[in-house]
């Protein structure tokens, strides 16, 4: 729009145009920052503490001092106290009946729902954890079905 006003000797035309289009990348980086720094504050929303089972109880320790292979209890609508950019691998293993499931998806949806153990923890039913293993993958498609298919073999 410039040149082609520059041509047609709009020069104030052209000059509006400039003016508009640098406001504009004005707004743009001060929005760009703005959001920067919103994502940045939401990223440091962490826990204070983490809740693991160790022997069998349930501990509140520090971020930093849980292990790797502990069991982080995690409830409903509360945060993943660790930074999982330290972690290559994690796991929320958890075991439910069919029956139950479908007994508990029945309830009425709430936010707080994230997943299945969420789910059932709304409905009343008490999360079981078991150990995890590498083996131990979600098969949720039919690629999954078949990868889980080549496994087998080699577990024996």
């Amino acid at each position: 729009a410039t040149v082609v006003a520059i041509i047609v000797k709009e020069y104030p035309e052209a000059v509006a145009v400039m003016l508009f289009y640098q406001i504009g990348e004005l707004f743009q980086g001060i929005a760009v920052g703005k959001s920067r720094k919103s994502i940045s504050e939401l990223m440091d929303i962490r826990p204070d503490s983490a809740n693991v089972l160790r022997e069998g109880s349930e501990v509140n320790v520090s971020p930093n001092e849980v292990k790797i292979g502990e069991i982080i209890v995690v409830r409903p609508g509360e945060s993943i106290p660790v930074d999982r950019s330290r972690y290559c691998s994690v796991q929320t293993p958890q075991i439910f009946t069919s029956t139950e499931l479908k007994r508990a998806y029945k309830q009425a949806y709430t936010p707080s729902f994230t997943d299945d153990a969420s789910v059932m923890q709304s409905a009343g039913y008490k999360i079981e954890s078991c150990q995890g293993s590498r083996y131990n993958i979600k098969i949720t498609t039919p690629e999954d079905l078949s990868l889980c298919k080549q496994l087998l073999p080699l577990l024996g």
